[in-house]
């Protein structure tokens, strides 16, 4: 079977979960996936933001994006 996971259902999948302050955690996966995964490795989610972007093969309203800090895997 398929699965798909973006952000926090990466996360959910991994066998272990990373972080710069603890490294390995203890946190509770579903250890679908061999890897690891590194939480917020661009940045910290306050660092988070939204603005709009003007894209014009969308339409003339300009866009609400929102970035997020998102995790990696380390491998």
């Amino acid at each position: 079977m398929s699965v798909f996971g973006t952000c926090a259902g990466l996360i959910l999948m991994a066998r272990a979960v990373y972080t710069h302050v603890v490294g390995v955690t203890t946190a509770t996966t579903l250890g679908l996936l061999d890897i690891i995964v590194e939480r917020n490795s661009f940045g910290k989610q306050k660092d988070s933001f939204e603005t709009h972007l003007e894209l014009p093969c969308l339409g003339p309203e300009p866009f609400r994006a929102i970035f997020i800090r998102t995790p990696s895997i380390r491998n």
